[in-house]
Parts: C-alpha cells; sequence; structure tokens
C-alpha cells in the first residue's frame, strides 16, 4: 500500500516512509505487552527490550502513553516488594511463634500469682520481642538446612525459601539479624541474655549441626525449646531458682505435648527422611505403633491436668473459668485429633488444642 500517510504520524513519530512508521507502530505495541510480562523492569530498562526485539532499529524516543505505563509498572513493582516483605514474615512462622510467646507469659504470670513481684512493663515487652525474634531465627534457620528436602514435599515446596522467593544469601543475612536483636531485647538482664544465647545455640544446633538426624533428639530438643520460656520467665523474678518448682507442672505438660507432636510430624514425613534422618517411626518400621505412642502421650498429659488438683489451683481456684473451658475445648480437639486417619490433620488439629490450652491458661491467670 503506497499511499501517502497523513502528515501528523510522519512528524510524530520521526519516519518519512510508510515502512518504517509500520515498524515503529509494531514497537509502540509491541514494548507495552513486553513490558508488563517483565513486571519488575523500569523504565530504565526499556531500551533493552527494544533491543531484544525483532526489529534492529532500537528507538530511545518515548512511546506513546509513557506515563501510564510507567504508572502501571511502579504500581505493580510496589506490590512485589509487599509481597517479598510477607515472605520474611511468612518464613519464621509468626503464628507458631506465639506457642513460646504464650508460655512465656504463662510462666510468668504463674510466678507472679504465687510471689508477686514487679517487672517493668517495657522489660516484658523486650523480652516477648526477643523471644519471637529467636525462635524465628530458628524456623528460618531450619528452612534454609532443609530447603532442598522441602523442595520435594508437596506441603512444604510452598515456603518461602523452598519455593526460591527467598535466597539462601537473604536468608542467611535475615536469621543473623533476627539472632542478633533478639540478644539486643534481651541484654537488660545478664541471666537473660545467656539463656537467649543459649536457645539460639540450641536451635543453630538442631538445624545445622543436624542434631534433628539423631533419634529422639529432635523431639526431646522440640520439648525443651517449648517450655525454655518458662524458664526465662523465672530469671526476670527476683527469686528466680526458688520459683523453678511452681513452674515443673507446667513444664512437664508442655514437654510432653509437644515431644508428641514431634512424633506427628515425623509420621508426616516419614517418606520424605528415609535414608536422611533416624526417627521414631523410622526406627520402629510402623507408623501406626508411632501414632499410638505419640497420642498415648497426649492422653496420659490430659488426664493428668485433668485429674491433678495443682492445675486447677492454679488457674482455676476460685472455680469454673476460662481455664475450665480452655481443658474441655481442648480435650475434645485431642480426642477428635487422635480418631483422624489423617496424619496431617491430627497433627495440626493437635496443635490448634495447644493454643486453646495456652488461652485458657493465661486467660485463668489474668482474671484473679
Amino acid at each position: 500500500d503506497n499511499r501517502p500517510y497523513p502528515a501528523f504520524a510522519n512528524t510524530a513519530f520521526g519516519y518519512k516512509s510508510p515502512m518504517k512508521l509500520k515498524a515503529s507502530l509494531t514497537v509502540a505495541f509491541a514494548v507495552p505487552v513486553a513490558y508488563k510480562k517483565n513486571h519488575r523492569s523500569s523504565f530504565a530498562k526499556r531500551p533493552q527490550l527494544l533491543r531484544d526485539s525483532s526489529f534492529t532499529r532500537l528507538s530511545t524516543k518515548r512511546l506513546p502513553f509513557d506515563s501510564e505505563y510507567d504508572n502501571d509498572s511502579h504500581q505493580e513493582i510496589e506490590r512485589n516488594e509487599k509481597f517479598v516483605a510477607l515472605d520474611y514474615i511468612e518464613t519464621i512462622r509468626p503464628v507458631t511463634l506465639l506457642q513460646a510467646v504464650g508460655a512465656f507469659w504463662v510462666g510468668y504470670l504463674s510466678l507472679v500469682k504465687k510471689t508477686p513481684s514487679f517487672v517493668p512493663p517495657t522489660t516484658l515487652v523486650a523480652t516477648s520481642l526477643s523471644i519471637f525474634l529467636s525462635y524465628g531465627c530458628g524456623m528460618l534457620l531450619n528452612d534454609l538446612m532443609d530447603r532442598t528436602l522441602d523442595s520435594t514435599s508437596s506441603e512444604k515446596t510452598k515456603r518461602p525459601v523452598a519455593a526460591g522467593r527467598i535466597t539462601p544469601k537473604s536468608g542467611w543475612v535475615y536469621a543473623c539479624l533476627l539472632g542478633a536483636a533478639s540478644l539486643v531485647l534481651s541484654r537488660s538482664n545478664a541471666s537473660l541474655l545467656l539463656w537467649t544465647a543459649s536457645n539460639l545455640f540450641a536451635m543453630t544446633g538442631y538445624a545445622v549441626f543436624g542434631w534433628q538426624k539423631i533419634l529422639l533428639i529432635k523431639n526431646l530438643l522440640c520439648g525443651w525449646l517449648a517450655i525454655s520460656p518458662l524458664v526465662g520467665a523465672s530469671l526476670l523474678h527476683r527469686k528466680a531458682f526458688s520459683c523453678l518448682s511452681t513452674l515443673k507442672p507446667l513444664a512437664t505438660v508442655g514437654f510432653a505435648v509437644h515431644v508428641a507432636r514431634e512424633i506427628l510430624k515425623d509420621i508426616e514425613d516419614v517418606e520424605m527422611d528415609r535414608g536422611k534422618k533416624m526417627t521414631l517411626p523410622l526406627f520402629l518400621g510402623s507408623n501406626a505403633w508411632s501414632h499410638r505412642i505419640a497420642f498415648g502421650i497426649v492422653y496420659a498429659t490430659l488426664l493428668h491436668m485433668i485429674l491433678s488438683p495443682t492445675y486447677w489451683n492454679l488457674f482455676a481456684p476460685q472455680g469454673p473459668n476460662v481455664y475450665t473451658a480452655g481443658v474441655i475445648l481442648g480435650t475434645i480437639l485431642c480426642v477428635r485429633a487422635g480418631r483422624l486417619t489423617d496424619v496431617r490433620e491430627g497433627q495440626r488439629l493437635l496443635k490448634k488444642s495447644i493454643y486453646v490450652l495456652l488461652v485458657g491458661m493465661i486467660g485463668g491467670l489474668w482474671i484473679q
């Protein structure tokens, strides 16, 4: 088609031949498409997009509707930055970390009820944050060391580290920052600082030094880390060592239930762990017996809580309250979890029952 093009077209694009004008128009509409596909590209990268196109001519002139596409790209970049931030939050599993913080508050409130002692609110908040960050560091270390294994799991492959959304280098830097921040927050008390450092060492040994691969060490270490915040609470009390007897019943329950939960998690990962770790299900060669052992521990612990007057005197001395509701609902959830044939769903339901019991304990102590 050799018909003349309008004058405005020649001046608008700087070309005086129909073929060059066609090429320019094609670029004008092709670049935004490529620009949308690569949403992280900025305007500075647009010449490279043009260079990679099928046209040999490189035009660095601003194309029609540039401002519109630039605004869209900036909005998408902002959205991606938010997603990256969410990945860094997700990888430390903040909901799970609330168990550790909740255990600290159960221990602290139990001690204050037994022997009143004033602790500045700022110290309590700083200690809670320190526990949150240090345990988050442990979660991240575990994900970094198990990223290859997790990438083969249909469930764990969605985690930010296993999925590659957080690189190993960025993950290690992030873990170091979390650990350092937790130490800084606990520096007000020398004993608390040493306790935080010991927890970080235990988590590093678990993930980095391979302690989780030794038979039952993983279960026992996870059980200890679950009740460790109770010890941290006693370190804030002016009569730290004399208070340990008050926390012993609480530590017994927390340790037993978390050891049982780790056995259930080992049943979930039995095929993934085969040849790489020695867990109880692999040692026994039977998931069914491991399941019976885990829920045998859970049921025995619940029965001990219900029948022992120690817990009722501590959490509900004046009659039924929030703790009573927590025990009832927690027991129902545990029994339901033990009857489920899907181990993964049972383990998750057991985890929910732990949250319910923690809320009941904290509520029972708070209203006294």
